[in-house]
């Protein structure tokens, strides 16, 4: 126990480790868990699942690994993909090795990844139940974040708030900031979005998205909150220098598109569009997603 506090704890960050939800008796599982939670703090994606991979490998009843594993692997692959789906049955298998507060992920994680608006309840009743737990919190914020589309604006506020909520609560995990920045980027808020940006700079983590790659921050920013015709000198700029990388795309093109709308100059879209079709012509996936945004637009 002086072991899993010291690793848990101090070395790894995790500010209060919860020894009742470990259920493996393999030292070897544990400490491949441990660091894999060290890399969701971190929201290092790919490592995160590479060490969670291996806890279950090494203790496949290790009911815990199996629940965290499954959000690597939904930031990775997707909601409701397979391999989320396949990691919460495993835990599912084993829930009567879990807690109470871990059930309760559980049942919110399930509900979540299958995409039920039944998880904004389930999400609440785990945070007025746990009201100083951050991962309860975080979850709660994360459910709203997804709901924003079927719910619109009001959910939008709710999320924003939940998500101050848990950033109080734990504001050194990388982890807590990703969904904010894109609230920030959709909202306009250049003020939030500079504080999460400078404390993801702190953390030394991962980026909003799911992957390591950093993210060039001002760009972003000058994209969002610069003129249009100062955004796409920024955009142009960025692709005279290469392509972005395409996981980039989606909230580059919502901070151009928002950019625009604030502006009254939505016509400025249509010339980057183009140029972003020559640019991805050779990535079929890019291009059909860029494809259908355009449509959208």
């Amino acid at each position: 126990l002086a072991l899993l506090r010291e690793l848990w704890g101090r070395q790894w960050g995790v500010p209060e480790p919860r020894l009742a939800a470990v259920s493996t008796n393999s030292t070897a599982a544990l400490r491949a868990f441990l660091r894999g939670e060290a890399f969701v703090r971190a929201a290092m994606w790919d490592s995160a699942a590479g060490a969670l991979a291996e806890a279950v490998d090494l203790d496949s009843t290790f009911a815990l690994a199996h629940l965290r594993l499954a959000e690597p692997y939904g930031w990775r692959y997707g909601m409701a993909s397979p391999p989320s789906q396949r990691a919460l049955a495993a835990a599912g298998r084993f829930v009567e090795r879990l807690p109470p507060r871990e059930r309760m992920l559980l049942t919110v994680r399930r509900l979540h990844e299958d995409g039920q608006l039944a998880a904004l309840d389930s999400s609440a009743e785990l945070a007025e139940r746990y009201p100083d737990d951050p991962e309860a919190q975080y979850v709660a914020a994360d459910v709203r974040f997804h709901a924003m589309e079927a719910l619109g604006r009001t959910m939008i506020e709710r999320a924003v708030a939940a998500f101050d909520t848990a950033i109080v609560l734990d504001s050194t995990s990388a982890r807590v900031y990703a969904h904010p920045v894109t609230l920030a980027l959709f909202l306009g808020d250049s003020a939030r979005l500079a504080r999460y940006t400078r404390q993801l700079a702190s953390l030394g983590g991962g980026s909003n998205m799911q992957v390591a790659d950093r993210w060039d921050y001002s760009m972003l920013a000058r994209v969002r909150f610069a003129s249009p015709t100062d955004g796409l000198r920024a955009f142009g700029e960025r692709l005279r220098a290469g392509a972005p990388p395409a996981w980039q795309l989606a909230d580059l093109l919502s901070s151009a598109e928002r950019a625009a709308i604030d502006a009254g100059t939505p016509l400025v879209m249509d010339s980057l569009y183009e140029r972003l079709r020559g640019a991805y012509r050779d990535d079929a996936h890019a291009a059909a997603d860029l494809e259908l945004r355009r449509q959208i637009w």
